[in-house]
């Protein structure tokens, strides 16, 4: 859940900084809708939410690839206990969205 608020020239401008590196972009507009209706909080869980998703989803396309090549055990059990764990904070922030 990383967002960073800058002030250039009295304009402020949110930027999603979860992306890495020195560049950052803009948050999504609903994300700002959400900040601008609800506060700040809020529209940074429907941050980290829509970050935790995307993770998701990559972590399935690693678990099908891995259990359809090499079907590694040692490795199919470190993704499974990734995938809990990103589960259990998506599920903290799917509450904290609604």
């Amino acid at each position: 859940m990383c967002v960073r608020v800058s002030k250039i020239d009295d304009v402020y401008r949110v930027c999603n900084a979860s992306t890495g590196g020195d560049n950052y972009n803009d948050v999504s507009p609903d994300v700002l809708e959400r900040m601008k209706d609800q506060g700040f909080i809020p529209g940074v869980a429907l941050q980290g939410y829509n970050r935790y998703t995307k993770m998701i989803n990559q972590l399935k396309e690693e678990y099908r690839n891995e259990a359809n090549t090499r079907n590694n055990s040692k490795t199919l059990k470190s993704l499974k206990n990734r995938r809990k764990e990103l589960l259990n904070r998506y599920s903290y922030l799917k509450q904290m969205i609604q």
